[in-house]
């Protein structure tokens, strides 16, 4: 079977150690070496770092992707920021910032068929249809209201079929349970679950979590994390020596 044929704008900066396989990459791309690029679409100002990994996804707008990222079966439009190595992993997982921003820290974790959406319909008017984006053909920016950007931390674990809606911060640490529907800010560390989601629990005590608070291993280069595997490896507590 012969590979799909891929369009790259004259304009895009696409490194000769990137891979391309049936991909639509527009004139303002930049894509730094060991990127992978399958069956998506890539429009707009959209900046990869290297060792990238995209794959059945459409990304559009000012994205901007670390080092590292893998982003599959994903749609995602707008202002958006993802840190290294954070994982997008859909299907049907989609990021909407409409005039907003969404920004995902390092190391984080999103699960199939998430939306994190920043604005909602303003139902202050007449209607809540686009009526001037589908009828008069006009843009209207009041057709959309929103509390804020949205802005996930750091290792922070999104599980399936959650929602995040504007102006919600969610901690580093923290953990979205599955079929949640986040409207307020997430505390760092805490597990929060259902619709509207509430903290049920937390992941560690309050002098780990200091601990891990004063490590801030998600900045760490990666030769620093090698060196520390073991609090990698195992559970982690507060008595697991630091190689520096």
């Amino acid at each position: 079977m012969l590979a799909k044929a891929n369009h790259v704008a004259k304009g895009a900066v696409v490194s000769s150690k990137t891979l391309l396989r049936g991909a639509i990459i527009g004139e303002k791309v930049i894509l730094n070496d060991n990127i992978t690029v399958k069956n998506s679409t890539l429009l707009g100002e959209i900046k990869m770092k290297q060792n990238g990994f995209v794959q059945d996804s459409k990304l559009k707008g000012t994205i901007s992707l670390e080092e590292n990222c893998k982003v599959f079966g994903a749609n995602l439009q707008g202002n958006i920021t993802i840190g290294k190595y954070s994982s997008l992993w859909g299907p049907n997982l989609d990021i909407l910032s409409g005039n907003q921003k969404v920004v995902i820290g390092n190391f984080c974790s999103i699960a199939r068929n998430v939306t994190l959406q920043a604005f909602n319909h303003n139902h202050k008017k007449i209607t809540t249809y686009f009526i001037g984006q589908n009828l008069f053909k006009e843009k209207w920016d009041n057709e959309t209201t929103s509390k804020g950007d949205i802005v996930i931390e750091n290792d922070v674990w999104i599980g399936t079929q959650c929602v995040i809606l504007g102006g919600v911060t969610i901690g580093n640490g923290a953990v979205v349970a599955a079929n949640s529907v986040v409207t307020t800010n997430v505390p760092e560390f805490s597990i929060v679950a259902g619709s509207p989601a509430k903290v049920i629990g937390s992941r560690f005590d309050n002098e780990t979590i200091e601990r891990i608070k004063e490590l801030e291993w998600w900045n760490w280069s990666v030769e620093k994390i090698r060196q520390n595997k073991k609090i990698f490896l195992d559970e982690f507590s507060v008595d697991m020596p630091q190689n520096h």
